[in-house]
């Protein structure tokens, strides 16, 4: 089976989509990575991986580099001769349903959540919704587009009727991230031996992942209770989104004694070993945060919000972590204080049960394998 891989950049194939390309290789495939020229094709090819490269970024606006994309795109489906077309996130779906489909090609396209776009209400997301709703049913009814949901909450949203399925979450690396993990870090194990319980929080730092709700309820709570929470952020700046913090807020964050600010980091699965929670309290429309899912790999609770692509992490019984409401600072409060008052560690377990019996590696490949061959 040959099968091309499509990601909105090469950092985002390389962060997320190797130990798919390997599964998918040895269970005999052939794999051909399809994505723009961000300095990351290099890498992907060290790893031994097949790269071809297609336009530009087109996370922006710019309508030239989205037909420069196509265009490339097209040329790439129409001299080479793929049995699986499978496209992530929301800009490769969109374009390559369509060339895909113009083609004749299987294409699938893999929804990773639906942001900040369908997060808004007001007239101008409204009319971007229906578009993009407009396209991904175009794709679906007229070409047999596939879809693959990370959650029931976008199926429904969009609109798919037919031709889906809901695989839940993308998996991690279950080598790196996995539970009582030796860490050999100075720094880290300084952190960890503080008197204080560590809210660990990992996002790009846009305003809507709720870091502001998460700053200021561990803040009340460490001027209420007798033992200290440290909020240690990992987090980068994203210049070309418009709802990122400012360099300014984040200094004011990283003012506070309670507040540890690491910036970007390359290593979260040390980071979750030396937490006590993790929390991303977010209102942003997720498909399944890959922070959390290594969370829970890592046998950690956590705390997020009832927002979709989050609240399927939280079982019936809140036995791994508890839910928030969103953009609620006074409900986050009491979650983050309710979660500090359970047996951390017990919770911690039933976070990794439910990753392994939902969200590993081993059930989500297969599906995404079995979905394949169905086809």
């Amino acid at each position: 089976m040959k099968v091309a891989i499509v990601e909105n950049t090469g950092k985002d194939f390389f962060l997320s989509r190797i130990r798919l390309s390997k599964f998918l290789i040895k269970k005999g495939s052939s794999v051909t990575v399809i994505v723009p020229d961000d300095g990351f094709d290099k890498k992907i090819r060290e790893l031994g991986l097949k790269v071809l490269v297609v336009g530009k970024n087109i996370r922006g606006k710019n309508i030239l580099d989205h037909m420069e994309f196509a265009l490339d795109f097209y040329k790439i489906l129409r001299d080479n001769d793929f049995d699986i077309v499978h496209c992530f996130r929301m800009q490769p779906n969109i374009i390559g349903g369509t060339i895909g489909g113009l083609l004749g090609l299987n294409v699938f396209n893999h929804v990773t959540g639906l942001g900040t776009l369908f997060s808004k209400k007001t007239l101008k997301y409204k009319l971007q919704q229906n578009l993009i709703k407009f396209c991904y049913k175009f794709n679906n009814t007229v070409f047999k587009t596939k879809c693959i949901f990370q959650n029931s909450d976008d199926v429904l949203d969009l609109g798919i009727k037919k031709n889906y399925k809901i695989i839940k979450g993308s998996a991690v690396n279950e080598d790196i991230f996995y539970p009582n993990k030796l860490v050999k870090d100075k720094f880290l194990n300084k952190l960890k031996s503080e008197n204080s319980k560590i809210v660990l929080f990992v996002s790009r730092l846009v305003k809507s992942k709720g870091l502001d709700l998460l700053f200021h309820a561990v803040k009340e709570l460490n001027d209420k209770l007798q033992y200290k929470i440290k909020l240690v952020v990992v987090g980068w700046v994203d210049h070309k989104n418009t709802d990122s913090h400012t360099f300014q807020e984040i200094d004011f964050y990283s003012k506070h004694d309670f507040v540890e600010f690491l910036g970007e980091r390359n290593d979260i699965s040390n980071l979750i070993s030396i937490s006590d929670i993790c929390a991303l309290p977010t209102s942003y429309r997720e498909g399944t945060p890959r922070f959390l899912l290594e969370a829970m790999a890592s046998g950690k609770p956590i705390v997020t919000s009832e927002m979709p692509g989050c609240k399927h992490l939280i079982s019936n019984k809140n036995l791994n972590g508890v839910l928030a409401s969103p953009l609620n600072k006074r409900g986050l409060t009491e979650s983050l204080e309710k979660i500090l008052n359970l047996d951390l560690l017990k919770a911690g377990s039933n976070s990794r049960l439910l990753y392994l019996n939902e969200f590993s590696e081993k059930i989500v490949y297969n599906k995404i394998y079995n979905y394949y061959k169905k086809i």
